[in-house]
């Protein structure tokens, strides 16, 4: 999404209020990948850089990482960053040229730092049973509740003796 900012004198803010469409790669597992964000915000003048202060919202729809529910989840984060039409060895200042800021590329990178690294429909969701699959949130299976982790019971003789 570009802004001019080619008339904008110092120290004035523009207001920014627009929606940009973006796609999410495969690897962060969402259902639709395509999205629609909303921004909002303002651009300030400081005369060697530009000031972006404004609010990012995007609707992000997964399956639970527990029982595989579709899950619709609005994420909504807030977008400051510096703009200067200079080469900078600042790594918070982003780079544009012209009169046109760019802020696509800093609205993702801000998405991608609010997408959540666990998908959970709610906090206490039950997930699938790991013997017959039957989504514990839609009522109880008739498997065995007690399953063993086989892998660890060579280690069981280890704690025999009395002292530990």
């Amino acid at each position: 999404m570009e802004v001019y900012i080619g008339n904008l004198p110092l120290h004035s803010k523009l207001k920014i209020s627009s929606s940009m469409n973006a796609k999410v790669p495969s690897n962060y597992r969402l259902i639709r990948e395509d999205l629609k964000i909303e921004l909002s915000g303002e651009i300030t003048n400081f005369g060697d850089f530009y000031l972006f202060d404004g609010e990012a919202k995007s609707v992000l729809e997964f399956e639970c990482d527990k029982c595989l529910a579709p899950v619709t989840y609005l994420v909504a984060f807030p977008v400051i960053e510096r703009f200067g039409n200079f080469k900078s060895e600042d790594e918070d200042i982003w780079e544009f040229q012209g009169k046109n800021i760019d802020l696509s590329e800093a609205v993702m990178m801000n998405l991608f730092l609010n997408i959540p690294i666990k998908y959970i429909c709610s906090e206490d969701c039950r997930g699938l049973c790991p013997v017959c699959g039957q989504n514990l949130n839609k009522g109880k299976c008739g498997c065995e509740s007690s399953l063993k982790n086989n892998h660890f019971e060579g280690l069981k003789s280890l704690f025999n003796d009395e002292e530990v």
